[in-house]
């Protein structure tokens, strides 16, 4: 059956549902998955699992243990109103577009601290960046370098991304240096391990031991979170790649549940380019298996995910703005929780970054909220005093209630323009552009003070130091100082 999208917030009815799960516990039980450490073994055998230890594969069958990890959940609460979108400079691009050059190049620590510089000026934005993963440093310590520029600029709250083994612990140290105690971390909940699935059906032993690190850390872990690629770690079937996403992420749910974990449902299927063989994330067709990726979520009683507008421009322009606004809308109208614009993200898959780009997409979530903020309904906005005083033929443009009211009831874009031309005028393609890069020097030449104490400045360099970070980071203090 092919689903007509049109006219209803469902991509798949429930019968299709039913046979995407079939399929998926048929994968399952017949094929496995690949998990090369036996602690993780031994843990889904305890639960019913046939494991191959010889191979390192794990078959689960349908016995009562694996059911647990998604049957009996409550259901998803009922959408909050007043649902508004959000920013956020987060994706760990390699990869940045000079302000000066326009040309793309290796990401640095200093664009890194710009970006984070930047995410405290957004009101828009309500954590730091993590735009940035720099090349600028030793292999293995970009997430350390990441998080440790993160937190010495930063004044926003840091939620690291502990990509390497060796990073766990100093990362970990220096969060509770940030928050006052080891206790204030735990219970703050921004310190946790998420294990990928790489598709097809396979975790990495090095995945799976940081994940364990962690957890032995007293910290959640959670396994998961699939991302087929359709086409290429995935079947090109859109069915197909459902079938497969969703018996990875009952795979995942299944091995958190073995070590003790709340599971969770998660995955995020993309489609991948037959000419470039770029993975994307503004294709119509990757919306659609997010979008069924939803459906299955939300048939098994999990929450829903959330979803981050992505795109596939590598630089700023009209395939940038036709694809933020077409996933945004996508986003918001077939989605019930909070969409997050990823801000100054370009593509492919997020490789790219861009700070005017940044403040080009907070015009867009100034959009988005205004369409989102209905109409408010008292005595006050309904001005029927008004209405009766001014009479037919009247103009409102000068009285005090329009000049009370207009901020809060029009959307006034900064960047955007809405001019007549005059007729000497040429058209300014790249104004905008220009605009914002301005204000992005602006925003960074403003000296600041740090937002730590002397005592939590010199533990971090002490922590960061200990565990092999580059010395030369300790002096990094964003707002362009770092060029």
């Amino acid at each position: 059956m092919k689903t007509d999208l049109w006219g209803t917030r469902a991509v798949l009815c429930d019968a299709e549902i039913e046979r995407i799960h079939a399929a998926s516990l048929r994968v399952l039980r017949e094929t496995g998955v690949r998990v090369p450490v036996r602690r993780l073994q031994d843990a889904a055998a305890a639960l019913g699992a046939h494991v191959d230890s010889g191979k390192g594969i794990i078959r689960f069958t349908e016995s009562a243990a694996k059911r647990r990890a998604w049957a009996a959940r409550p259901k998803p609460p009922p959408r909050e109103p007043g649902r508004r979108v959000r920013g956020i400079l987060s994706g760990s691009a390699v990869r940045t577009l000079d302000m000066d050059t326009g040309l793309a190049r290796d990401a640095t620590c200093a664009d890194l601290a710009d970006s984070v510089r930047l995410a405290d000026a957004l009101d828009c934005v309500e954590v730091g960046s993590s735009l940035v993963l720099p090349r600028d440093v030793p292999a293995g310590t970009e997430d350390l370098c990441q998080f440790f520029i993160s937190a010495k600029v930063g004044r926003k709250p840091v939620v690291p991304t502990v990509l390497n083994l060796n990073s766990a612990e100093p990362i970990h140290d220096m969060l509770a240096v940030l928050l006052g105690s080891r206790a204030a971390l735990k219970a703050s909940g921004r310190f946790f391990a998420r294990c990928y699935c790489t598709s097809p059906l396979t975790y990495s032993r090095d995945g799976i031991e940081l994940a364990l690190k962690i957890l032995d850390m007293g910290y959640p872990a959670v396994f998961g979170a699939p991302m087929v690629v359709s086409g290429a770690s995935g079947p090109v079937t859109a069915a197909g790649t459902l079938a497969l996403s969703n018996a990875e992420a009952l795979a995942g749910m299944c091995l958190t549940h073995a070590l003790g974990q709340e599971p969770h449902y998660g995955a995020v299927p993309v489609v991948m380019d037959q000419r470039s063989g770029q993975a994307c994330y503004a294709d119509p067709r990757k919306i659609v298996l997010c979008m069924a990726s939803r459906d299955l979520t939300r048939w098994y009683g999990f929450p829903e995910p959330g979803f981050h507008v992505g795109l596939d421009a590598w630089h700023p322009g009209i395939q940038a703005a036709v694809e933020r606004t077409f996933t945004s809308l996508m986003g918001l109208f077939l989605y019930d929780v909070p969409l997050s614009v990823r801000l100054g993200i370009l593509g492919p898959a997020g490789a790219v970054c861009s700070l005017p780009q940044a403040l080009i997409d907070v015009e867009l979530v100034g959009l988005l909220n205004a369409l989102m903020a209905g109409v408010d309904v008292n005595d006050e906005t309904l001005a029927e005093d008004l209405i009766r005083c001014t009479g037919p033929g009247g103009s409102y443009l000068a009285l005090d209630h329009t000049a009370e009211h207009f901020r809060q009831e029009m959307w006034l874009p900064k960047y955007f323009e809405r001019r007549l031309p005059d007729s000497i005028q040429r058209a300014d393609m790249e104004g905008i552009m220009r605009r914002a890069s301005e204000d992005v020097r602006r925003i960074l030449s403003a000296e600041e003070a740090s937002p730590l104490d002397r005592e939590q400045e010199r533990e971090l360099d002490r922590i960061f130091i200990c565990a092999g970070g580059p010395e030369r980071l300790c002096r990094v203090r964003g707002g362009g100082q770092n060029h």
